[in-house]
């Protein structure tokens, strides 16, 4: 087979339309119409492009479509032809929008002249995948070069084998590794020529491209700002240097999408070789990072870049918010900084600043920085004050900056202070007590003058002398206020020790015994004592004397068993080893209001009784032994004046104090008083028909000891009353001249019993009698003789009552 070599010149002219991000990884070819060699025709359809080929003859292709590029055919046909080739424009959306690529298709068409090659021509076309920019321009990446071998019928040939080289910037060539139809490589930035060559057949193309870069940006590329802030990012596009056939400019697209805030002033469009352009990204989503991106794109392919915004908030808190102290007190705070829950891109540290710090107080240990970060911090300081503090509510305001790129935020946060006083009064003071005796002060709590409310002052004491207990009722104590102070001998002991002592009583409020009082207590070295006895000095039992009157001028005196006569006794024991005087003031017990409603006008539950009611001993009345050294000058306060005994009536009303004005009493010696009382007697036809049938009644007799051995609280003695819920008539049977009679006969008409038949028989001799009648009962009494005649009668319009009494004293 004889061989031509034969060179045209061809001039590819594809279509001016194109798909923007369109790609194709094949070529399309039209239908090729052939003209007989000679041929005068000269009509051509429209795109269709002219190849002739002469001997020796170079081929050069052009192309104004997507790629522009220039080669060359090799063939050993000598034979002349003319070929006609057709490019439709070439879209496939599918691919594009997967790859955002443009195919690139070279096609180049070679003649065999043998016989098996005469009729078929032959094109080999190479296809480059990921082309992006201007025609003829590729951004730079892997691309993927196809080749192939196409009858001009459509058929593909297969089984043939490949060489492929590059030559990049005017630089030797290089073989690319393989023989397969297709092949990958990463051209330079620059210039890169491709050669594939057809193994066989001998065809090769040789094809040209420019390759450009870029990169797109954010700068910053992270920032921090609080929550609601702006902040500015600016985004820029930069050529890659050595690029070639660059695009002019890049169109930027912003996907939609979580960005945590607004974004302002953002650009569309960067020009090339490298433009910036600045937006505004304001937080309001919230606080955590959110992540913008942006895609470039110059023809196709994107490029993306991404910008982060971290977003924080933060706390500034003080605890506890207010305190109280007094003036040269000092209270101790915590400041913190405390970041939201989610923050990201907190600063390390919040700065600590002071705002105003009120007149009369000072800081201590107030830091000037706390963490914050993703944990933040804490500090306690010391708020002092001075002793010429102003009281009232004092304000401390602290403001916390946290400082990003971005710029400075603050926030503030307030305690208060407040600033009082208060005074301790203790009363009475000084207090003197017996060795036996318990004594009580009481405490109080006063605001001082301009003072707001104070807290709660806790009380304690210190300085309690030995074999002294001493309680407080409340420990801690509202501002005013006051609770007791109870002083009594410390167990086992039952007395105190004689002498002078002091105890403190200390308020604590803010500052340990911030206030104290000092409580003066003198023991007295004396033993005090009280009882209360019948008549004749016997104990007082359940139930006890009351004397019920008849008619005036009658000649029955009826004593029943509720009231009675009794003694109140009061001693006073030396315990020093020198002699000592003392007076007396003895108050009897007054009135309860039930005396006063029950008992008729004038009339007292308590009187004493005979003309010297009042004795005073060397020792126990009721004891043997005891010598009667009653002084003169003892009065007594009665509803018509001070009166001094001897009495004119046997039976006295009391309506003051009854007064012994000097005690003597010898180292280790005693004196006692006693005074004759009768209960609910003057002045009474007994209790009414209106008398309760059940009752307590208590009573209290106080006796103060005045003189070298005064105490300050007196002697109280105290008694009940409980009445029983029996209705009765009854009593000792008493003659004119108080003697008790005995042997005689009770008889109640209203029971029906006559002298004959008494109620109480005449042979009681005890001349006690007890007959129970219905409340309410009136009828008349008789006494009778024991030979059953009457003695004696009274009319009784009222019923009558028995109580029993219980008695209990103290000192």
């Amino acid at each position: 087979m004889s061989s031509v070599i034969g060179q045209a010149r061809m001039l590819f002219a594809a279509r001016g339309d194109r798909n923007e991000g369109d790609c194709h990884d094949q070529a399309i070819y039209s239908s090729v119409k052939r003209r007989p060699v000679g041929s005068a025709e000269t009509t051509r359809e429209p795109d269709e492009q002219e190849v002739f080929m002469n001997t020796q003859s170079s081929l050069t292709l052009n192309s104004k479509g997507p790629f522009v590029g220039s080669g060359h055919v090799e063939t050993s046909n000598t034979r002349y032809r003319r070929i006609v080739a057709r490019f439709a424009s070439i879209g496939y959306p599918a691919l594009s929008r997967s790859l955002m690529t443009r195919s690139l298709i070279f096609l180049l068409f070679a003649l065999f002249s043998s016989p098996l090659f005469a009729q078929l021509p032959v094109p080999v076309a190479v296809i480059i995948n990921r082309i992006d920019g201007p025609p003829g321009s590729i951004l730079q990446t892997t691309i993927t070069l196809k080749a192939s071998v196409i009858m001009s019928n459509g058929t593909l040939l297969s089984s043939f084998l490949f060489a492929w080289t590059k030559s990049e910037n005017g630089g030797p060539s290089v073989t690319i590794d393989g023989t397969a139809s297709q092949v990958f490589d990463k051209p330079s930035l620059g210039t890169a020529t491709y050669s594939v060559t057809v193994l066989g057949p001998a065809l090769k193309t040789t094809f040209t491209v420019k390759v450009y870069d870029y990169n797109i940006s954010f700068s910053p590329t992270s920032q921090s700002v609080l929550r609601g802030g702006t902040t500015t990012f600016t985004v820029s596009a930069t050529l890659a240097e050595g690029s070639q056939g660059q695009p002019t400019s890049v169109t930027l697209d912003f996907p939609s999408g979580t960005t945590g805030g607004q974004l302002t002033g953002r650009p569309q469009i960067l020009s090339l070789p490298g433009e910036s352009s600045p937006f505004t990204w304001q937080s309001t989503d919230g606080v955590g990072v959110f992540v913008l991106v942006v895609r470039a794109f110059s023809g196709g392919f994107p490029k993306i870049a991404s910008g982060t915004l971290n977003v924080f908030d933060y706390a500034i808190t003080l605890s506890p918010p207010s305190q109280s102290v007094l003036p040269g007190g000092a209270a101790n705070f915590t400041v913190a900084a405390i970041p939201i829950a989610g923050s990201a891109g907190a600063p390390d540290n919040v700065a600590i600043n002071v705002d105003s710090v009120p007149p009369g107080t000072a800081l201590s240990g107030l830091p000037t920085t706390l963490p914050l970060g993703t944990g933040g911090g804490s500090a306690a300081f010391t708020w002092q004050t001075t002793d010429a503090v102003t009281l009232g509510a004092l304000v401390l305001q602290l403001r916390g900056t946290a400082t990003t790129p971005a710029g400075s935020v603050s926030r503030t946060v307030s305690a208060t202070l407040t600033v009082f006083d208060y005074t301790i009064a203790i009363a009475p003071n000084p207090l003197s007590v017996a060795r036996n005796q318990m004594g009580s002060y009481t405490v109080t709590l006063s605001l001082f003058p301009g003072s707001p409310p104070a807290p709660v002052i806790n009380l304690s004491l210190s300085s309690v002398p030995v074999g002294v207990s001493s309680t407080l009722n409340a420990g801690w104590l509202s501002v005013p206020g006051s609770t007791a102070l109870l002083i009594a001998p410390a167990a086992p002991a039952t007395t105190l020790p004689a002498g002078s002592f002091q105890l403190k009583v200390c308020g604590s409020g803010g500052l340990s015994c911030s206030r104290a009082a000092t409580a003066q207590l003198n023991v007295v070295d004396a033993i005090v004592t009280t009882v209360m006895r019948d008549t004749t000095c016997n104990a007082l039992p359940n139930g006890s004397d009351v004397v019920f009157y008849g008619p005036s001028g009658g000649l029955l005196k009826l004593a029943a068993t509720n009231p009675g006569g009794y003694m109140y006794n009061v001693g006073i024991q030396n315990t020093g080893n020198t002699a000592a005087t003392a007076g007396m003031v003895i108050n009897l017990p007054p009135n309860q209001d039930q005396d006063n409603a029950l008992l008729p006008a004038g009339s007292a539950a308590f009187t004493i009784w005979g003309s010297n009611p009042v004795k005073v001993y060397t020792s126990n009345p009721c004891a043997p032994g005891a010598t009667d050294i009653t002084p003169a000058g003892v009065t007594i306060q009665t509803a018509g004046g001070t009166v001094s005994q001897p009495l004119s009536t046997s039976a006295t009303i009391v309506t003051g104090p009854i007064v012994i004005p000097v005690l003597n009493i010898p180292a280790n010696g005693s004196v006692w008083v006693q005074i004759h009382n009768r209960y609910g007697l003057v002045g009474t036809d007994a209790w009414p028909a209106t008398s309760q049938t059940d009752f307590v009644r208590a009573y209290q007799t106080r006796a103060q000891v005045t003189g070298g051995m005064a105490l300050t609280n007196p002697i109280v003695t105290s008694f009940t009353e409980t009445g029983k819920a029996v209705t009765a008539i009854g009593g000792y049977t008493i003659d004119l001249n108080g003697t008790t009679k005995g042997g005689l006969g009770v008889a109640v008409d209203a029971l029906g019993a006559t002298c004959t038949t008494p109620n109480i028989p005449a042979q009681n001799l005890t001349g006690f009698y007890l007959i129970p009648v219905p409340a309410g009962t009136a009828s008349t009494v008789r006494l009778c003789s024991a030979l059953g005649t009457q003695v004696a009668q009274q009319a009784s319009s009222a019923w009558h009552r028995v109580s029993s009494v219980n008695w209990t004293s103290s000192t």
